[in-house]
């Protein structure tokens, strides 16, 4: 039970290509996730986590998955976005809240959705009741610096009853791109 000054969280791994299990036959990834109570005395903050927790997937996309960058809560599930895959996984906890594991609940492409590349996923955030997920925000380049494809500019938007839409956001990471003088051929990485 929290009190007015304590607050649950939780942090999770993106192990990029350290998160394959070497040991396991069939294809196996894992993340972890870290789970832990923020409390703030009057005058400090202070951190206690508790045990760590193994996420396993044989979710994979060419060889690699379980590459979690980011948690959110919607419609009162904990859910974690893999930036290699594209799916949205909840994480699920036993009975006594000792263990997690994830199960796979969305598998979102990128762009407009017309290709079989998972979203590479780097933001997350619930507004109006929406769960808003977005990638980098920068133009896939090769490697003389020529645009490949603008799907990372895109967004998806999941409501509360599983439907999803996609928006082309290029015009509002502009907006930020401008104001930071880094506009076309500068660029940013959105991470959070």
């Amino acid at each position: 039970r929290m009190g007015k000054n304590q607050f649950h969280f939780a942090v999770v791994t993106d192990l990029d290509e350290k998160s394959k299990v070497e040991e396991e036959r069939k294809p196996t990834f894992r993340s972890w996730l870290a789970p832990g109570t923020l409390t703030y005395d009057g005058s400090r903050y202070s951190i206690e986590f508790e045990a760590q927790r193994e996420l396993l997937t044989k979710h994979n996309e060419a060889g690699r998955g379980a590459e979690f960058s980011e948690l959110s809560i919607f419609n009162d599930r904990l859910l974690t976005f893999d930036d290699r895959t594209g799916d949205v996984f909840e994480i699920l906890n036993n009975e006594d809240g000792s263990k997690s594991s994830v199960a796979p609940r969305f598998v979102i492409t990128e762009g407009s959705g017309d290709t079989d590349k998972g979203m590479k996923w780097e933001w997350s955030t619930v507004k109006d009741g929406e769960l808003y997920m977005g990638s980098m925000g920068k133009e896939y380049t090769n490697s003389k610096g020529e645009v490949v494809n603008r799907n990372n500019l895109w967004i998806a938007v999941l409501n509360r009853f599983g439907q999803l839409r996609r928006e082309d956001w290029t015009d509002k990471y502009n907006v930020v791109r401008k104001a930071l003088k880094a506009a076309y051929p500068g660029y940013l990485i959105i991470e959070a």
